[in-house]
């Protein structure tokens, strides 16, 4: 996973866990410029356990949404 968002914050990696791609850096971009507070910093599993919602970017898969964390 490379991004969730929390308290109304969208958190991604700073792309040492993630490859820093057009999708992801357009979503960054968007989030920025709509008053969204985004910030590239790598965060926990338990981090994402307490995210408000989760998602993935990716050339391919767009932006899809993740249901559920290990289960």
């Amino acid at each position: 996973m490379n991004d969730i968002v929390r308290n109304g914050e969208v958190w991604t990696s700073t792309g040492h866990y993630c490859f820093n791609g057009i999708t992801r850096q357009n979503v960054l971009r968007l989030a920025r410029s709509n008053g969204i507070p985004a910030y590239e910093k790598d965060f926990t599993l338990a981090d994402a356990y307490q995210a408000d919602e989760a998602f993935l970017t990716g050339t391919l898969g767009g932006i899809t949404p993740v249901s559920q964390i290990d289960g």
